[in-house]
């Protein structure tokens, strides 16, 4: 039987008050950040940034086991796994780059680049404090920022990555990470009709990332921050290269353009099979947290609110082709980019316009209360 929400938060208490316990104390000063820092507590990075808080190379194997169960608590099983795999993959990118000399950024620049241990943990607050606190995990390719008071957990931005995407192993098999992410959108564009996949695919070309990238909030008219340099193929060195080897043009630009109306086509206008499938797609996103946090997010489910929830395609169809969808709604967005690397490099991050972040729930109880 799953845990309620209330038990689901105990353990979140219970795990950071322990991971915290176990640290030294220059190792806890480094991962207590205060609930009032706003700033910290809403920056957020999926490429391999220097981050607040404390990563797992600073830590003793001991303190890592207690950071790494207070992940499990903030992850469905499966998830879970997901994150330790991807962290995982750094090994994989260091040997497909060629064991090269680079070196983290700034502060730990004596460490390589590519590492497993490269990832932050951050508790803000005092964990269980009723009037809200909070936690996240950053790194390369995964970051889940958690805030909780009361029966109140939030969970969004809810970032994972894998670069590669897809690597081969023993026996002439191939492991893809994120693979439902991928095939569940495939599955619904090809139960969609001719007419229905036009209104579906918005522009024939890619962009070059997740198009509101890790702004801190959902903004209107959002382009891609940076990209193109990180594409990973041979003599791609800029933005402007990338974005020509993608097929982006201005003119695609203002079509792959973030609006606060929906692109694409809207699950209104889609038969009970082709809703049942793009649910599904929406599904697979709320499952990586605790099946009590995900209950929260069941409204959006609902027909009402999938009434006015589009789905859009860009870039070709075609399996290892670079390719990009988006699902949005009023508050929900959903965002999945595999362009980079020869499209072997994937983003995909679930956010939620009013609660990332915890919305303004804890900032104003934190006013209200001092």
């Amino acid at each position: 039987m799953a845990d309620d929400l209330n038990t689901v938060a105990e353990k979140m208490a219970e795990a950071a008050n322990a991971f915290l316990e176990s640290l030294t104390d220059a190792g806890r000063e480094k991962a207590t950040l205060p609930i009032g820092d706003e700033t910290e507590r809403r920056r957020w990075y999926y490429t391999p940034n220097e981050r607040a808080g404390l990563p797992l190379i600073e830590m003793a194997p001991l303190e890592q086991k207690a950071a790494l169960k207070l992940l499990s608590t903030g992850l469905s099983e499966p998830a879970y796994n997901v994150a330790t795999m991807v962290m995982g993959l750094e090994n994989v990118l260091l040997s497909r780059e060629g064991f090269n000399a680079a070196t983290y950024p700034l502060r730990h620049g004596s460490t390589r680049f590519r590492d497993p241990s490269m990832y932050y943990f951050a508790v803000f607050g005092t964990p269980g404090d009723s009037s809200g606190w909070g936690w996240k995990i950053g790194g390369h390719h995964v970051s889940y920022q958690y805030m909780l008071k009361g029966d109140f957990v939030a969970c969004t931005p809810a970032f994972f990555g894998s670069n590669p995407a897809v690597w081969p192993v023993p026996g002439g098999l191939k492991l893809r990470m994120l693979a439902p992410e991928e095939d569940l959108a495939r599955a619904l564009l090809a139960k969609l009709d001719a007419d229905q996949r036009m209104q579906a695919i918005i522009s024939p070309a890619a962009p070059t990332d997740i198009v509101q990238s890790n702004r801190s909030t959902i903004e209107d008219g959002a382009l891609p921050l940076v990209a193109g340099a990180m594409m990973g193929r041979p003599r791609v060195e800029s933005e402007d290269q990338a974005r020509i080897l993608l097929g982006m043009t201005p003119a695609l630009d203002e079509v792959l353009r973030f609006s606060p109306r929906p692109k694409g086509l809207a699950a209104s206008d889609m038969d009970e099979a082709q809703r049942d499938a793009f649910t599904k797609l929406v599904q697979l996103y709320i499952s990586r947290v605790p099946e009590a946090v995900g209950a929260q997010y069941a409204s959006q489910l609902e027909p009402g609110a999938m009434d006015g929830t589009a789905f859009a395609w860009a870039g070709p169809t075609d399996v290892g082709g670079p390719h990009y969808y988006r699902v949005q709604s009023d508050r929900m967005l959903i965002e999945y980019d595999n362009t980079q690397n020869g499209a072997n490099h994937i983003h995909a991050v679930w956010r939620d316009r009013q609660l990332d972040f915890g919305g303004d729930v804890l900032a104003q109880h934190y006013a209200a209360a001092h």
